[in-house]
Formats: structure tokens, C-alpha cells, sequence
């Protein structure tokens, strides 16, 4: 059974982190932490602020706070049916899966880069 598999919800602060499959690399060059940096202020930003980020060679930590669900869907107008929860999960994920497909096309590789899913700790 899945643990820590319960909805990141609007207006809380989370601890978000994850790391390589089988606790291998994430990021083999400079390039690589920048342009994980720069996915997760695309994807990420409309949906949550940054408070403070780590970024190891197999693994990342970021604190963050989801934003509240009005900002949220007006960053995601063409998501009015879509649950927020939903909406938060799908921005994760697509960061994750942008990443791993950057990464195995520069690199001749294939499969998972990340183990799953992405650990989270709630702070109230």
C-alpha cells in the first residue's frame, strides 16, 4: 500500500522532497539543477510559493505553501471543473515528468528518475 498518498491542499505549508530512484542521482551537471529550478517556477509558482529549497545530488527538498484555491484558479481558468487538489497534484507531476523526460533524452537513458510518489510532511 501507497504511503503519504493524501492530497496537497490549499493555504498549508508543505515539506516537500524526493529522491532518485534507488537513491541515485538527480542531477549529473550545473545545467541540470538550474533547469530543475526553472520547471518548478513555471509549474510550480502558479500554484504554490517557495519559502526555501535544497537541492542535492539524489534528492531536493523544497518548503512551500499552496497558494489559496481563488489564485489558484485564476492561474488555471480553463480548469473551473477540475478540482484544486487535482490541479496541484497534475502541476507536481508534470514538473517531475518534464524533468525525468529531459533528463533521459540528454542522457541516452530511460525509465523512472524519481522514486514515487513525492514525499510530503503537512505544517499547520
Amino acid at each position: 500500500m501507497k504511503k503519504n498518498v493524501y492530497p496537497l491542499e490549499a493555504e498549508c505549508f508543505y515539506h516537500v522532497f524526493n529522491r532518485g530512484i534507488n537513491g541515485q542521482r538527480l542531477f549529473f551537471t550545473d545545467q541540470n539543477y538550474h533547469y530543475f529550478l526553472s520547471l518548478m517556477r513555471r509549474k510550480i509558482a502558479p500554484i504554490a510559493s517557495v519559502y526555501a529549497y535544497c537541492l542535492l545530488r539524489n534528492h531536493f527538498h523544497f518548503l512551500i505553501r499552496i497558494k489559496p484555491e481563488q489564485e489558484i484558479r485564476q492561474a488555471f481558468p480553463e480548469k473551473s471543473k477540475t478540482e484544486v487538489s487535482k490541479i496541484i497534484s497534475q502541476q507536481f507531476s508534470n514538473t517531475f515528468n518534464s524533468y525525468t523526460q529531459a533528463i533521459n533524452k540528454h542522457f541516452g537513458r530511460t525509465g523512472k528518475l524519481f522514486e514515487l510518489p513525492f514525499r510530503k510532511v503537512n505544517y499547520v
